[in-house]
């Protein structure tokens, strides 16, 4: 292997090790904020503005996730076919 793909390699590595922790802390939110949510709606009052925020950062890290697994995927096979 060429000095120069040896790099690509490398940085293909990194990459796709730093997306593999994004996407388990982001994961890892959307947990927190499921059990956010459910402990307040279970409040006598719940405040609904607040879990309906909620929901919606949930939505938008949800597709973040999506786009990072993607992003996941073809990296990996992109390593796998360079390296």
């Amino acid at each position: 292997m060429d000095t120069q793909l040896s790099g690509l390699c490398s940085i293909f590595e990194r990459q796709i090790k730093a997306t593999k922790i994004e996407i388990e802390n982001k994961e890892n939110r959307l947990q927190r904020i499921d059990a956010l949510i459910a402990q307040m709606s279970s409040n006598a009052n719940p405040d609904t503005a607040a879990i309906n925020g909620l929901k919606e950062e949930k939505t938008l890290i949800g597709i973040e996730l999506e786009n990072d697994r993607n992003s996941l995927a073809v990296m990996e096979e992109e390593f796998t076919m360079r390296c």
